[in-house]
């Protein structure tokens, strides 16, 4: 990725993590007037979005070895270009995902005096560090597959 194309930036992820906030906010505070609870956290949710924040970085890897100059092999320009799609869709989908789980998270704020809502909140602080942490590696994946613009002496 050129500097001159930003990509996903923190902006993105913002602005994604502040809608989808706002939505899961109404959505359960509008659940909770009908007499609902937010329901559990899943824990395959939370290992899935740790394994994809794992595998981003590993899809990632050779393009940010070859463009450091320590790749062994030749870089295939599209799988560059996939590693960084992948890389900004994780991105989003992790500040959707922490979006997602911090509104629940506000709409059991009311509730914290009963039981079963103390008891889900384990479960939520862990699926936001999870989002967080898909985020993070989305945005550092996204720029370990950037271009360093060339330097005026080499330009033709």
């Amino acid at each position: 990725m050129r500097d001159e194309q930003r990509g996903v930036t923190v902006r993105h992820v913002a602005l994604v993590a502040l809608s989808l906030t706002a939505g899961s906010l109404l959505i359960w505070l509008v659940n909770r007037r009908s007499g609902g609870l937010v329901p559990p956290t899943s824990w395959l949710a939370i290992s899935l979005l740790v394994l994809i924040a794992g595998l981003v970085v590993s899809a990632t890897w050779p393009v940010h070895s070859y463009l450091r100059g320590k790749g062994s092999r030749p870089l295939d320009p599209l799988r560059a270009t996939r590693a960084l799609t992948i890389a900004q869709a994780a991105a989003l989908a992790g500040s959707g995902a922490f979006g997602w789980y911090f509104g629940q998270t506000l709409a059991c704020l009311a509730d914290l005096g009963l039981t079963a809502v103390r008891g889900r909140m384990p479960g939520l602080v862990v699926a936001l560090l999870a989002a967080a942490l898909l985020t993070g590696c989305g945005l550092w994946a996204q720029a370990m597959c950037r271009i360093d613009p060339p330097d005026e002496d080499h330009r033709s």
